[in-house]
């Protein structure tokens, strides 16, 4: 935008009086803004190239992207699936799955519920301890 490139993001940034977000790139590429989709796309590739060192790494099995990462979903994971496939070191790892949590921007809060529902079903009794203390 600084350098005059042309963008709904440009409006909106004036109708809201916010500063440039993630959120709006979003939004402009959501109502057909190529420049935001091409940004957003360019954003895939960056995140690929760092991913593929985690796949030549470690081999996951998956990355899932939450968050308001999972608004632009769309419009970036295939960037980053081309990318990791390009530069992975061997043709015996396994291609990682790339999804978008369906849980979207809450996406971290249901991680941790998930992880407290976790360890009060793994260890009822500690947590039975704890809200006694909690209580008197």
């Amino acid at each position: 935008l600084q350098i005059g490139r042309q963008s709904l993001a440009t409006t909106m940034l004036q109708e809201t009086q916010k500063p440039l977000s993630f959120h709006i790139i979003a939004e402009a590429a959501s109502l057909g803004d190529q420049e935001a989709q091409e940004v957003l796309k360019e954003t895939g590739r960056a995140i690929g190239l760092g991913l593929v060192n985690l796949v030549n790494l470690f081999n996951p099995e998956m990355f899932v992207f939450g968050g308001q990462m999972s608004v632009a979903g769309k419009y970036f994971v295939e960037e980053t699936k081309a990318v990791i496939k390009h530069h992975s070191l061997s043709e015996h790892q396994l291609e990682p799955q790339i999804a978008v949590s369906r849980f979207g921007v809450d996406a971290s809060v249901m991680g941790g519920v998930a992880l407290i529902a976790r360890h009060i079903l793994l260890h009822p009794r500690t947590v039975q301890a704890a809200a006694k203390t909690l209580i008197h």
